[in-house]
């Protein structure tokens, strides 16, 4: 067993909390073994949170964040330049939305998977975003249903990691 299988990461243990002003959340941490990298991602949201907790997650899954944006405009450059396999974009975005950054994209390169994430779970179900977006998630729910979606949405790409 070489040095790179003996390594761990975690993953955020679940448990009910309280911040200071008294908002409850929900954290949680599992152990396991980081997946090879196959999945280049690219990652639009204007919260710095995201932009943080994000990658933490998807390096477990074996999706190696290539760039990030806090807009869609300045996320097209990039995009074009880094070529990602995947766009995770906030539906609610400064200037061009998550919607219609995705329809344009999906216009330009229809082979790029798109997962549209918003705070407001009214806003996945919209029909509109059917025609941009494989996927949508809750950012509620984002830290336990992003991984397993992107396996969902890559299956050859994970079929050799389990």
């Amino acid at each position: 067993m070489g040095s790179a299988d003996k390594r761990w990461i975690f993953n955020l243990t679940v448990r009910n909390c309280r911040t200071a002003a008294g908002e409850s959340f929900v954290s949680r941490t599992v152990f396991r073994r980081p997946a090879a990298p196959t999945v280049r991602a690219f990652l639009v949201d204007d919260s710095a949170l995201v932009l943080k907790l994000v990658p933490l997650c998807l390096a477990l899954d074996g999706v190696r964040i290539v760039g990030m944006a806090r807009s869609a405009e300045d996320a097209f450059s990039e995009i074009a330049a880094v070529r990602p396999d995947l766009i995770i974009a906030d539906v609610c975005l400064p200037g061009i939305d998550g919607v219609e950054m995705a329809m344009e994209i999906r216009a330009e390169n229809p082979e790029i998977k798109i997962i549209l994430i918003s705070i407001d779970k009214l806003k996945t179900g919209l029909p509109p975003q059917k025609q941009c977006a494989d996927a949508f998630i809750a950012k509620t729910n984002l830290v336990d249903e992003l991984g397993p979606m992107i396996r969902l949405l890559f299956p050859k790409a994970f079929a050799a990691h389990g």
